[in-house]
């Protein structure tokens, strides 16, 4: 009889040993909210298009290898046998041996086409670092963004559903009316739907962020900024000088037209084809020993490589033109960025100093005649609806911030 009451307990243990590590794996398998540096660092090394241009880099390397191989050709060999039947009726056998040599400095112009392959390839990976990273911080701001909303909500909704249940209690009593009560059961509604429209907006950046850093994460805590970060230049002059100067894009530009120069260089050096030293030697149709040798070269005539000599040009041509047209779109870019991003946190400041501030004292005032019995119920709701606008509007510029910061690093590649 003990053994049967007792069993029930042992099943249970051995449930929850079993469950229990699925949830202390899970638990751990989501990371604590980073710090925005560790953001751009984990994005730059572990996103999707960054592991894909990483691939490509070593897939240029790996051409090196090719490129250098020596400047001697593979030997050929070549062995004839010939029978007379005139004057003698013997057979003479010859054989050929021709060892292609490279003479025009191919091998020098191949290595240089393969190692700015490399460079080009590399910088293409910074240029997809960059914009990984812009997006990231997007993602990173729109999270907080989304965090503080809630939070806002959230404190709403607890006092809409505080005066909710008051004046529930208060038409049973008769002290008000139903038009009053359907106001804040309204209210109430409101703050909800805020709420739950904020828990899906930072579903949808955490989710964005995740992917991009290459892991789960909890949500953002309370605790945590939501402002944008400084800037560390002070002029739009000098941001704009900064940007051109160090921008992933028009390097990568610039080192592709390097590579097309050095593969139309490759190929003119490869209309000359390799000379061939030849070596014979054999036995004649008396018997006797012959040998000897000589240069073998293929007239560069009627095929010159004009064909890739053509698109080599044609595509630096190309890209010359396109870097020309980047550099004077990122030239306006970083100009609209930086004021941009001057005129946002200015709006954010007028807000902090004036707007907000005014709209809580329009709401402690209307709250007071309210309970003063001068202003009906509405007004205060209104009240409060303004603060609220007036908060929304100010994580409205914090995002675009954001945004605007990301674009930024975007166009720098760094921090700005």
């Amino acid at each position: 009889m003990s053994r049967s009451l007792g069993a029930p307990p042992i099943v249970i243990v051995c449930l929850i040993a079993l469950v229990f590590p699925l949830f202390a794996v899970e638990r751990e398998a989501r990371a604590a909210w980073p710090p925005l540096s560790e953001v751009v660092q984990r994005s730059r090394e572990r996103a999707l298009a960054v592991t894909e241009a990483s691939g490509n880099v070593g897939v240029a390397r790996a051409g090196i290898l090719g490129a250098r191989v020596s400047s001697l050709g593979n030997p050929s060999l070549q062995v004839i046998f010939d029978y007379g039947r005139g004057v003698t009726h013997d057979t003479q056998v010859q054989g050929q041996l021709a060892l292609p040599i490279e003479v025009g400095g191919q091998r020098g112009k191949r290595i240089r086409e393969a190692e700015t392959f490399v460079d080009w390839r590399s910088l293409g990976r910074d240029e997809v670092r960059a914009r990984v990273a812009g997006a990231a911080i997007a993602a990173y701001g729109d999270a907080l963004v989304a965090r503080s909303r809630m939070m806002l909500a959230e404190r709403g909704e607890s006092e809409a559903q505080s005066e909710a249940q008051y004046y529930a209690q208060r038409l049973v009593a008769g002290d008000v009316n139903l038009v009053d009560r359907s106001l804040a059961d309204a209210e109430l509604a409101r703050w909800s739907q805020l709420r739950a429209e904020a828990g899906i907006h930072l579903l949808r950046a955490r989710q964005e962020l995740e992917l991009l850093m290459g892991g789960h994460l909890d949500d953002p805590p309370a605790g945590v900024p939501v402002d944008v970060p400084e800037l560390h230049v002070d002029t739009q002059q000098a941001f704009v000088g900064r940007v051109l100067n160090v921008s992933p894009l028009l390097r990568s530009l610039g080192k592709e037209s390097l590579f097309w120069q050095a593969q139309r260089e490759r190929a003119e050096a490869e209309r000359s084809p390799p000379i061939s030293v030849l070596v014979t030697g054999g036995r004649g149709d008396t018997g006797e020993v012959r040998y000897g040798a000589g240069l073998g070269w293929t007239f560069p005539i009627l095929r010159r490589n004009q064909g890739e000599i053509a698109k080599a040009s044609a595509e630096q041509g190309r890209v010359q033109g396109v870097r020309e047209a980047t550099q004077r779109a990122i030239s306006v870019e970083a100009d609209h960025a930086f004021e941009a991003y001057i005129k946002i946190r200015a709006g954010i400041e007028a807000l902090d100093k004036v707007g907000i501030p005014a709209a809580q004292r329009v709401v402690d005032a209307t709250q007071a005649a309210f309970l003063a019995g001068k202003v009906e119920l509405v007004r205060t709701f209104i009240a409060r609806r303004d603060l609220s606008a007036a908060q929304a509007r100010r994580l409205d510029f914090i995002s675009t911030a954001w945004h605007t910061y990301g674009d930024m690093v975007v166009l720098m590649g760094d921090l700005p």
